[in-house]
């Protein structure tokens, strides 16, 4: 389990065929990479991703068929930036919303427009999202909290960017046509899985 509150921004420095459809990534990650033990969780643009190996600057994870066509991570390409989220102890503070690093499908970047405090980002989500996505709710892009500001026609979705969130996850670097992860909220999902039991 995630909060969608990002940690570190780190660099993809290799990918490694390994056969299979399966290729072996390993992020640069200073901040972070000495708290990662064996076997551990890890958001990746919000892709929950299991540690692999590690040292004090860099970890690894695989990556699956699955994950490589439901997320931008096969677009992924050395020097590449990626959002970074440890995943929350039972002992720690939650903050953000619940995330579970469980990408719900891949959305396109429409506009990055500025704005006298921070930023607007438009973003085309996949089609299930926008269904159960609302004004003021929650929603994961590249696996960073975020509050819908408004819903538009043809599964568009505006959410606002402070200036913190800017300068410390990728989102700033987006331009339009870019790939963005997105998960919805969980909440919503369970409540329209329950409706549709009765």
């Amino acid at each position: 389990m995630f909060t969608g509150i990002v940690e570190a921004v780190g660099e993809v420095v290799q990918l490694e065929p390994l056969g299979g459809g399966m290729t072996r990534c390993r992020v640069r990650a200073p901040e972070i990479a000495p708290q990662i033990g064996a076997g551990d969780s890890v958001a990746v643009d919000g892709a929950c991703v299991t540690n692999t190996g590690s040292d004090r600057r860099t970890f690894s994870f695989e990556l699956i068929p699955e994950t490589l066509s439901r997320t931008l991570a096969s677009e992924y390409r050395p020097g590449r930036s990626v959002n970074l989220e440890l995943a929350l102890p039972a002992s720690g503070r939650f903050q953000g919303h619940f995330v579970q690093g469980h990408v719900d499908g891949v959305g396109r970047t429409l506009s990055l427009e500025e704005r006298e405090q921070g930023a607007e980002l438009r973003v085309q989500v996949p089609e299930k999202v926008h269904a159960l996505s609302v004004a003021q709710g929650s929603i994961a892009l590249n696996g960073v909290s975020l509050t819908v500001a408004r819903l538009g026609s043809e599964r568009q979705v505006a959410v606002g960017l402070i200036s913190h969130t800017l300068k410390h996850t990728n989102l700033g670097k987006l331009r339009a046509g870019d790939p963005v992860n997105v998960e919805g909220d969980i909440l919503a999902k369970y409540v329209a899985r329950a409706g549709a039991l009765r």
